[in-house]
């Protein structure tokens, strides 16, 4: 069923109250590029060490959902995605997910980003992109996209960052590049 965001701003408020959120409009700091209507529910993070100050939740006239959390992701206006947004937000800050960011080359120029399960990232396939081949890249059941970010660290390496709500979860995979003799 469809909904309005923006409807449900009292929702989220009432939802993450354990981790004490405000609601920024328009008129706020830094949230000037919002319209009128809009409205973002924040959620600071008060961990000291933590890379990522804040998670957000905009809620979009009419329009979206959109959970930004180093990364962001964007949910449809209706009852089953907000869900998964509220879900997916709460495992965030339960360090259940984390934001994955893909960096190439040594200027570290971004590849993709993505949100990505604990466990997941304990067993990643980034670890082993160094060892494998281009048909063995080629093989895999990935889209084209990913399969050329791959060659692409293959080639000149980069990084994989993976961001938790708490930092003492932090992952930084080191992708080394392909050195030709």
């Amino acid at each position: 069923m469809k909904i309005n965001p923006t409807d449900k701003v009292q929702d989220l408020i009432v939802r993450f109250r354990k981790y004490e959120p405000t609601v920024r409009k328009k008129r706020d700091n830094g949230y000037e590029w919002m319209k009128e209507a809009d409205a973002c529910v924040e959620i600071l993070n008060r961990d000291p060490d933590a890379r990522i100050k804040s998670l957000i939740i905009h809620c979009e006239d009419e329009v979206e959902f959109t959970l930004y959390f180093d990364g962001h992701t964007h949910f449809c206006a209706d009852e089953d995605d907000y869900e998964r947004m509220c879900k997916l937000a709460l495992d965030i800050l339960n360090n259940e997910y984390c934001s994955e960011l893909v960096f190439g080359g040594e200027e570290k120029k971004w590849l993709c980003f993505s949100f990505k399960r604990r466990e997941d990232v304990e067993h990643t396939i980034w670890e082993r992109i160094g060892n494998m081949s281009e048909e063995e890249i080629d093989s895999m059941d990935l889209y084209k996209y990913v399969k050329d970010v791959f060659k692409k660290l293959k080639t000149y390496g980069g990084e994989v960052q993976y961001v938790f709500w708490n930092a003492t979860y932090n992952r930084t995979i080191k992708i080394d590049k392909k050195i030709d003799v």
